[in-house]
């Protein structure tokens, strides 16, 4: 199983991970002030809080993994951890402000369209209500609006970064969830 999360990985250029990396330097090296903040996630270099969070955020995933596939857990994993991941992205867009008026994705913020994004997470949570586990989804949504609340207090808003390390932590949490499922 472990070419699977190193394909996950690869597909995305660890561009999900960076974000958590540069996140997770940020909140510990931040001490609380914004600006601070903001500037160590522009920062390319990882410092050792990154590091330990990658290498902490793929064991979780592996370990997950491997517990499935022991569990005979079925594929479901494969689509709804990476499938609730970026969906992630999609709800923090559209419900928190974005904190750098230039960046990237701050423009794809802007042109986003709203009502079609509503409804692909109305109806992605409605079909995922009827064919995932409860827990699982409940889970990745609370862990959603507790991001959006941590990064509303931390940073007021959100940046290219909190998205990406919003999918590495809710993929991370599904797994887990549908791990404790059929375990």
């Amino acid at each position: 199983m472990p070419p699977l999360l190193s394909t996950w990985v690869l597909l995305t250029g660890g561009l999900h991970l960076d974000g958590l990396a540069d996140c997770s330097d940020a909140w510990a090296g931040g001490l609380g002030d914004k600006e601070r903040s903001l500037k160590i996630m522009q920062d390319p270099a990882a410092g050792p809080i990154a590091v330990i969070m990658l290498v902490l955020i793929l064991l979780l995933k592996w370990t997950a993994i491997q517990s499935l596939m022991q569990f005979h857990a079925g594929l479901d994993f494969l689509w709804l951890a990476p499938f609730l991941g970026r969906l992630s992205i999609l709800i923090l867009m559209l419900s928190t402000p974005h904190v750098r008026e230039n960046g990237f994705c701050s423009a794809l913020q802007k042109n986003l369209p709203r009502p079609i994004a509503k409804l692909i997470i109305f109806t992605s949570l409605l079909l995922r209500f009827w064919l995932t586990n409860i827990y699982t989804l409940l889970a990745a949504l609370l862990l959603i609006a507790g991001i959006r609340h941590l990064n509303m207090l931390r940073i007021q808003g959100v940046t290219g970064d909190v998205y990406g390390a919003s999918v590495e932590i809710v993929e991370a949490v599904v797994l887990i969830s549908l791990a404790l499922v059929y375990g």
